[in-house]
């Protein structure tokens, strides 16, 4: 497994060499300016953290949590950006962890990727062991006795061919279906991609209970195929998962025959997302609602046609007025010598939705690096800025949040408390 960590250039060592076909192929997921090969091994990836599997190369990208280029134990930082980022997933709502037990995960399935694959097949075995998925299929046969509905003309000539027999029409209950077939494709596809023995030993075993189950060629059109209802629902998020994870999702990737999987989420939204339902709670006390990627138009032409849409991260509304506005930036905003450095983009960004949102809360919320200069004991509300727009003073907090923390409603209240200095 290759470990990079995301936005900073790493170095892969010796033997990379066996690996630049694959890594180059992985550009087509996430496109060329965010990912960038050198010739002499450097790779950076951009944007993205999550994981990339094809043929005999794994990439784990992490979230960079440290502050500055190195840390002095490399173990220590990947463990602590791997456990961060499955926070954040289950935080986000984006993949619930809670699922899985930390006390049973061993070394070699501390990855992203054997996570996954682990979810993957606890969630199937525990759903196949609760409740079989089966469908009505229809089928013909030649019995001895009546099943269905008899095919009269058919019958006849069955009849002349084997005396006694009948020709029946009935519906039957089967394990060969759409869902099953989807599953257990994906289920072979994760057995080529694990190098853990426990959830090759799982997989197996997820295997053997779809025996009797065609496999099918994985593909954009067969996922769309699929139709849940009350009958199958329950399946339904280990389907989402298997479509999340597939390679086929991205036509062309493929090649030489190699499946591969794949799972890439922009870190700014999984960040996003996260303080989004945490601002939920912060603010449900005093009964502010939560606005997510809402937006207003700026100014008409002369058509009077509206243009220049502002769309803050998030803002709040308590009855008819809009009482903060927020944005969040996955980057560190305090320098090497302790000094916080916002960009001047930033600040115009929140100077123009201050003025057309008509409110005068503004905050931008940063996680908060390990190892950062110390701030004299100021805690998540780090600076606070008066600003005059238009003649009307508005108040801009920084904030940083401790997203180490494994307790999410310690995060909550710091957070809430910070928003209110």
């Amino acid at each position: 497994m290759i470990t990079i960590y995301q936005d900073y250039q790493s170095n892969l060592g010796s033997g990379w060499e066996n690996h630049r076909t694959n890594l180059l192929s992985f550009k087509q997921l996430i496109g060329d300016q965010n990912l960038i090969l050198q010739a002499d091994g450097t790779l950076r990836i951009a944007h993205y953290v999550g994981f990339l599997s094809k043929g005999n190369t794994q990439l784990q990208i992490l979230p960079k949590i440290f502050a500055g280029a190195s840390y002095p134990n490399p173990l220590e930082e990947q463990q602590q950006a791997s456990q961060l980022l499955h926070r954040l997933l289950t935080w986000s709502d984006f993949m619930n962890f809670k699922e899985l037990s930390d006390s049973t995960v061993t070394d070699e399935e501390a990855s992203l990727l054997e996570q996954i694959i682990r979810l993957f097949v606890h969630r199937f075995i525990r759903l196949h062991q609760r409740d079989v998925h089966r469908n009505y299929i229809h089928e013909e046969d030649e019995l001895l006795y009546i099943r269905g509905k008899i095919l009269f003309p058919d019958s006849f000539y069955t009849g002349l061919k084997r005396p006694g027999y009948l020709k029946n029409k009935f519906d039957e209950l089967s394990m060969d279906n759409l869902i099953n077939g989807t599953i257990k494709s994906t289920l072979q596809i994760m057995l080529l991609s694990s190098r853990s023995m426990n959830n090759k030993r799982l997989l197996r075993q997820a295997i053997g209970y779809l025996e009797d189950v065609s496999e099918l060629p994985l593909s954009i059109e067969i996922f769309s195929t699929i139709i849940f209802n009350r009958m199958n629902q329950q399946y339904e998020s280990l389907i989402n998962l298997a479509k999340l994870i597939f390679q086929g999702r991205q036509p062309g990737f493929a090649s030489g025959g190699q499946k591969s999987l794949s799972l890439l989420l922009p870190l700014n939204l999984l960040f996003e997302q996260t303080v989004y339902h945490m601002l939920v709670d912060a603010f449900r006390e005093e009964g502010g609602e939560v606005r997510f990627q809402e937006g207003k138009f700026w100014g008409k032409s002369t058509d009077q046609q509206y243009h220049f849409k502002l769309i803050p991260d998030f803002w709040v509304t308590k009855g008819k007025n809009i009482t903060h506005i927020l944005d969040t930036k996955f980057k560190n905003p305090i320098s090497s010598d302790g000094k916080i450095e916002l960009s001047a983009g930033d600040m115009y960004q929140l100077n123009a939705y201050a003025s057309r949102f008509q409110c005068d809360q503004l905050s931008l919320i940063y996680p908060r690096f390990i190892g950062q200069p110390n701030l004299s004991g100021r805690e998540t509300c780090i600076e606070t800025y008066r600003l005059v727009n238009f003649d009307k003073e508005v108040t801009l907090r920084v904030i940083q949040i401790d997203i180490m923390k494994e307790n999410r409603e310690e995060i909550v209240e710091d957070l809430r408390l910070g928003l209110s200095q």
